[in-house]
């Protein structure tokens, strides 16, 4: 049976120093636990690798809160065994470009050298621009994670490698839904959300809640309660199905909750749509901790008034 390419992205460190690492030994890597050799954690499952793993990082670094080992650990296993031979990989450089290639290989644990856990690479000759990327995919690139998933945009990098797409088109275009989400993030503070939340950061590992990888798939923007006892899953519709927006909430609200909230943390969920869809309220209802908001966009106009000469 083929199984399905992936797509994924994997930085070379803070401000890509190890971007020269990356191309000269065509591999990527990470380095979190980087003294261990991994091999023997071939074929086990997240849920097992993280039983395994957290205990140990917890005790070597007591000082990160559970978030953090959570996203350290969802990391290493992305680059450890998410990956699989075949899938694409893109990197940051520090030219400004990303470099892209194949995983052509298995794991190799390189002892002594930066991000010691590696995957080989046969890197493509050509280097993508930011400029040439629609901005979702401009902007999902930004992410301060270590290594994340870009299934989302495979259309999109497909064309890019093939030098075919047409950043034009309008199904390819800046779309309000993201036009909302970057509104709302820069106005936080001034929604009845930034009330009683504040946008998720990690300081530990440079990650913020806006565009939030999970290997469950990306949460639009994760929230923390400022007084710590809740984080919130906010999701925007984006045109999807009350059905599927929904199942998406809860599976994130059951990734936060198995791996990042603390044990006195509540997860929650909230659902933002243009309207008040009845698919989506009927499929809330019988759903506790998740809540539905509308947003109304309002565009006036309205006459200077400035003395004339004519």
């Amino acid at each position: 049976m083929t199984s399905v390419t992936r797509y994924w992205f994997v930085r070379p460190g803070r401000k890509a120093t190890y971007d020269s690492e990356f191309l000269e030994s065509s591999e990527v890597g990470i380095g979190f636990l980087g003294d261990v050799d991994l091999s023997e954690e071939a074929g086990k499952d997240l849920d097992a690798f993280l039983d395994r793993w957290h205990p140990v990082l917890a005790e070597r670094e007591p000082d990160r809160s559970k978030v953090s080992r959570g996203l350290a650990l969802g990391n290493l296993y992305v680059v450890t065994q998410g990956m699989r031979e075949g899938d694409v990989v893109m990197s940051n450089l520090t030219d400004g470009t990303i470099a892209v290639g194949t995983i052509a290989g298995g794991y190799l644990y390189r002892a002594g050298r930066p991000l010691p856990h590696r995957r080989p690479v046969r890197w493509d000759s050509q280097r993508l621009q930011r400029s040439d990327m629609t901005p979702e995919l401009a902007n999902a690139v930004k992410s301060l994670m270590s290594a994340f998933n870009l299934d989302r945009h495979r259309d999109e990098i497909d064309a890019l490698r093939g030098g075919s797409l047409d950043v034009g088109d309008p199904s390819q275009g800046f779309r309000l839904e993201k036009h909302l989400e970057d509104f709302l993030i820069e106005n936080w503070d001034r929604t009845p959300l930034g009330r009683s939340f504040e946008v998720f950061r990690d300081e530990v590992e440079g990650v913020e809640g806006q565009q939030f990888d999970t290997q469950v798939g990306r949460i639009d923007v994760l929230a923390v309660s400022r007084d710590g006892s809740e984080l919130r899953v906010v999701e925007l519709k984006r045109g999807r199905t009350g059905d599927q927006v929904v199942g998406q909430v809860l599976r994130y609200m059951g990734w936060v909750r198995e791996n990042l909230a603390e044990p006195h943390q509540r997860v929650t969920g909230l659902v933002i749509a243009g309207e008040a869809d009845e698919k989506v309220k009927s499929a809330l209802s019988m759903v506790p901790n998740v809540d539905f908001m509308t947003y109304r966009v309002q565009f006036d106009l309205e006459f200077v008034p400035f003395e004339r000469y004519v």
